[in-house]
């Protein structure tokens, strides 16, 4: 798995959380550290560990985050 589709599987991960922005990135890093994301999720994100890819993921989240309130 390249790092970009790898970036693209936590991405929509973190989309599917029912929280409020930060709460999500909260909870997915809770879910980490504890493992208890699924197998393929976790795989990814240790993937796109690296600092610049992790950032275009934040930024790529946020975003959503900023367009999908936007829309109400």
């Amino acid at each position: 798995m390249n790092e970009q589709k790898a970036k693209a599987i936590v991405l929509e991960y973190l989309k599917e959380f029912h929280y409020p922005g930060i709460c999500s990135l909260k909870y997915f890093f809770d879910d980490y550290k504890t493992r208890r994301l699924p197998d393929d999720v976790y795989a990814a994100y240790r993937k796109v560990l690296s600092g610049e890819i992790d950032c275009e993921l934040l930024a790529e989240f946020a975003e959503w985050g900023l367009k999908r309130g936007a829309k109400g």
